[in-house]
């Protein structure tokens, strides 16, 4: 799997947040498949998007692990957001 270009300074806020290291790799390794998925700038993506991704991993996932893994993608948008990136 491709490691996408991620925001460094999403790396910085989940340290201030005191994430675990297990749950900082987690995030990064379920922001990668979500990315490498989806296969757009991080500017283009759509609600669409999402939903088509939640229901591909839904396929081969429990809801408990799509909902973990929805949570990580959304933390980071809501970083990037919230922070002007």
């Amino acid at each position: 799997m491709e490691e996408i270009d991620m925001n460094v300074n999403f790396m910085t806020y989940m340290k201030s947040r005191q994430f675990s290291s297990n749950t900082m790799e987690n995030y990064i390794r379920h922001i990668n498949q979500f990315m490498n998925y989806i296969g757009k700038d991080e500017t283009d993506i759509t609600p669409f998007d999402i939903m088509n991704w939640m229901s591909e991993i839904g396929q081969v996932n429990t809801a408990s692990s799509v909902h973990t893994k929805l949570e990580s993608v959304k933390s980071y948008f809501e970083f990037l957001y919230n922070f002007g990136f």
